[in-house]
């Protein structure tokens, strides 16, 4: 075999040098590129939430929605808001001078025949 021979097809092209400064990564660049693209992220994601959200905000958009009048506006009470185990129903009767039942009584006369069309079914 071969294992007596000493030659060498190995030669040095080049020398080896140490670099001044580093290469890779350079982390300046990529803490800039990172940054602007979670910026542009961030952003994006905020206008595609905001496209995706069909919540009625005010009492205008029921009406261009329904092209009705909007007779009053209810507020949304939670269990929480409740004092104990007691059905929703009875609280505008319990709590006289509360908001909510504020807001059933001021619907009952908007719902005249001036209103018709809007609630036919309560004008019978």
């Amino acid at each position: 075999m071969t294992s007596g021979t000493s030659s060498s097809t190995i030669s040095v092209v080049d020398r080896a040098e140490v670099p001044s400064s580093p290469f890779k990564p350079d982390l300046r660049k990529n803490l800039i590129i990172a940054m602007l693209l979670g910026l542009i992220g961030g952003v994006a994601l905020a206008y595609f939430l905001e496209y995706l959200d069909d919540t009625l905000r005010t009492p205008e958009d029921m009406e261009r929605l329904t092209r009705l009048p909007v007779l009053g506006v209810i507020p949304k009470v939670t269990r929480g808001k409740a004092a104990d185990d007691r059905a929703l129903a009875l609280q505008a009767h319990e709590d006289v001078r509360s908001t909510f039942a504020e807001a059933y009584r001021s619907c009952a006369p908007r719902c005249n025949s001036r209103h018709a069309k809007a609630c036919p079914g309560l004008m019978s």
